[in-house]
């Protein structure tokens, strides 16, 4: 599983792909990013409402993006590229573009942006939501501009992974 090396990860996702087990590394974590997403946020009112209907759009349109730069309907391994790309790009993408502006905001004196002690609940306001979801497009784009870069290559010659799916590293039997 790749963190942070993208490169490296293209290169797998090229040829020969993920194995199942790689794919569910993942899927595991992707998934507790979106479940935490939904989690944080910490008072039920109309913002938060707000924000969740606008997560979800943004994650509808985002995947269909995604799907569009991997090559529609004829492209390859759609959900194995999108959800491991999104992980790498994610952790880059919180890196250099989440936590710095989440940093800067909290240490400008008089910033809007409120801290809560934890345990604490503060209910989301416009000021809030619109500054949660200004950061994901960017990550969209990202994902969506690797994926265009995997479909561009020729494709593969899909080999009979049946064998080696189990994670051993065993290489299929040659006949």
């Amino acid at each position: 599983m790749y963190i942070w090396n993208v490169r490296k990860l293209k290169a797998d996702l090229a040829d020969p792909g993920l194995t199942a087990r790689q794919e569910l590394a993942y899927l595991v974590p992707s998934l507790g990013v979106i479940v935490c997403t939904f989690v944080s946020v910490p008072q039920h009112n109309f913002w938060s409402a707000v924000y969740g209907t606008l997560v979800v759009l943004i994650l509808a349109l985002g995947s269909v993006h995604a799907y569009r730069c991997n090559g529609g309907a004829g492209g390859e391994d759609f959900a194995s590229r999108y959800i491991s790309l999104a992980w790498v790009c994610g952790v880059r993408w919180v890196t250099f573009l989440v936590l710095p502006i989440m940093i800067t905001m909290v240490i400008i004196p008089g910033s809007p942006w409120k801290m809560a002690w934890p345990g604490e609940l503060m209910p989301l306001e416009l000021f809030d939501v619109a500054v949660r979801l200004v950061f994901v497009p960017p990550l969209f784009w990202m994902v969506g501009r690797h994926l265009r870069d995997l479909a561009a290559l020729p494709k593969r010659q899909r080999a009979e992974r049946s064998a080696i799916d189990d994670g051993l590293g065993l290489e299929p039997l040659e006949d």
